[in-house]
């Protein structure tokens, strides 16, 4: 680990994803050495990584969130003209 912002950022992301510190810690690691045997230049690989952790986790995370549902309601026309006829009493100047 470099810094203790590493250590900090990783932090987030397992708090933010329901993940252990240890399983996010272990993947940085995995990602950071795949990442520094394939570049020529390392400058910027810890950055590379912690992004590429970040998305890692995100991307779980709303692959988990049970999707969203909306119910259609179905009313009769008489009804919307009803309502529609309330409102342009209620609300007209």
């Amino acid at each position: 680990m470099n810094s203790d912002i590493d250590e900090t950022i990783l932090k987030e992301i397992a708090c933010q994803s329901h993940t252990s510190l240890d399983h996010v810690r272990s993947t940085y690691q995995s990602i950071l050495g795949d990442l520094r045997a394939k570049a020529r230049i390392h400058d910027f690989i810890p950055l590379l990584a912690m992004n590429s952790v970040r998305q890692h986790f995100r991307d779980l995370t709303l692959a988990s969130d049970p999707p969203i549902s909306f119910s259609v309601v179905d009313i009769s026309e008489e009804k919307a003209a009803r309502s529609l006829d309330f409102f342009e009493q209620r609300y007209a100047h």
